[in-house]
């Protein structure tokens, strides 16, 4: 499997197979008992693979586009003079494209995962985990958009200074801010009580 996704570079069929390598291996050595222990951190390998382009791409467009559209909503909510044409934000003096690397894809990414873990360990409830999951879209594409938000402020009282000041921290806030909506929801659909001990 890993010569095939060398030889065809698809990098992320190699990194999927440790899984079931790992499967059969806990199968075997303790079977079933064993597996139902370890079967979620496991499979939680499989979020460390690399999502096919094609995937990818498709989800980037979505989140910049509705990221692109919610940040212009609230800046001009706000009072700031901006045009927004598809992913392009122009603030005067100042032209923001919301390109694939700043599409708050890498941030749904993080929060599905954290959301898996999150609800793997505050609760057995399989629809408390669904929702968390789910939440965790909505939740990306809002703090992406307050983050462009907060770039668009920037921008307007600095420029491309006040931009290149803020793009970093606002990344980083921003994904702070949507981890503490996900715990916060979590919370309020009861998921506080550890399954366990350690």
């Amino acid at each position: 499997m890993e010569s095939f996704a060398y030889l065809y570079y698809v990098p992320y069929i190699g990194m999927w197979s440790i899984v079931p390598v790992i499967a059969g291996c806990v199968l075997a050595l303790g079977g079933f008992p064993l597996w139902k222990v370890v079967k979620f951190p496991v499979c939680y390998l499989l979020l460390a693979g690399s999502i096919p382009v094609s995937v990818m791409a498709s989800l980037n467009g979505l989140i910049a586009h509705a990221s692109t559209s919610g940040a212009a909503f609230l800046g001009q909510s706000l009072g700031f003079v901006l045009i927004r044409q598809g992913n392009f934000i122009q603030v005067p003096g100042v032209p923001l494209e919301i390109m694939m690397a700043c599409s708050g894809y890498k941030k749904l990414n993080t929060l599905i995962s954290f959301a898996l873990l999150y609800g793997y360990l505050f609760t057995s409830s399989i629809w408390k985990r669904v929702v968390l999951v789910l939440a965790a879209i909505p939740v990306a594409v809002f703090a992406n958009s307050l983050r462009i938000t907060g770039l668009i402020a920037a921008s307007s009282a600095g420029g491309m200074s006040g931009y290149h000041l803020f793009h970093s921290p606002t990344d980083t806030a921003a994904l702070i801010l949507a981890l503490g909506f996900l715990v916060m929801l979590g919370r309020s659909i009861k998921c506080t009580d550890l399954r366990y001990s350690f």
